[in-house]
């Protein structure tokens, strides 16, 4: 395994991680109405981009 800082190359496939763990991990402690809401599947990756 390799450890190394964000790159903006990574956006994609962080937000897509972020969406399946909400998804999957928190299915069984929340409604399907608020996994909709905390992850809609649809980020904004320029935004998300700059956070990271």
């Amino acid at each position: 395994m390799e450890i190394r800082r964000y790159q903006p190359g990574d956006c994609q496939a962080v937000a897509e991680l972020f969406y399946k763990t909400v998804h999957t991990v928190n299915a069984g402690d929340y409604t399907k109405a608020q996994l909709a809401v905390w992850a809609t599947g649809e980020p904004d990756l320029k935004q998300w981009d700059q956070s990271l």
